[in-house]
């Protein structure tokens, strides 16, 4: 409908913020279980910290159109962000069943990885990320911690390059630099 599109588009603006509100909030009265709109209201309960309501909206979305990508995605950051790793791990693999070159999915299941130190699997994540989105900081962050924590420093120097390189203001990427070299 148009509420959610111009939701949708309104959403990450800070002067359309209430606008999108309210958008949403009409959408789901005319339509309750609209899975776009339930899907926009849990971004919001996100950035708001509010997780389980945003996992409520993402799993509503879900029993409306089970293989939504976005409702899927997500699921699986509120899980996360609720502390549950080991359903957000499998909420991020569902994700990409669906789809495999979701870039923001595979860099999220990388990190969790990485937090539970199960390295190779994570490195495997963020190979397949960068091969999506060689500009993205984050991913040569991501990697390049993998392949400090493997003990591969030398692996590390490239990517710690390439973070900085993208993103030179990064002292993380500095600090894992100097501790790779």
């Amino acid at each position: 409908t148009r509420l959610v599109r111009r939701a949708h588009f309104g959403i990450g603006l800070p002067q359309r913020k209430v606008q999108a509100r309210q958008d949403i909030a009409t959408a789901l009265a005319i339509e309750p279980d609209h899975p776009a709109a339930l899907v926009l209201r849990a971004r919001l309960h996100f950035r708001d910290g509010i997780f389980s309501e945003a996992l409520a909206d993402s799993e509503a979305a879900l029993r409306r159109a089970p293989r939504f990508v976005e409702a899927l995605f997500q699921r699986a950051r509120a899980l996360e962000a609720r502390g549950q790793a080991s359903a957000a791990l499998g909420a991020y693999d569902e994700v990409l069943a669906v789809a495999p070159s979701n870039h923001a999915a595979l860099l999220n299941r990388g990190q969790l990885l990485q937090r539970s130190r199960q390295y190779q699997r994570a490195l495997s994540d963020f190979d397949a990320a960068l091969a999506i989105d060689r500009d993205d900081a984050d991913g040569w962050l991501s990697r390049a911690a993998v392949r400090l924590a493997l003990g591969e420093p030398e692996a590390a120097i490239p990517d710690y390059r390439a973070a900085l390189t993208l993103a030179p203001h990064r002292i993380d990427a500095a600090l894992g630099l100097t501790q790779a070299l």
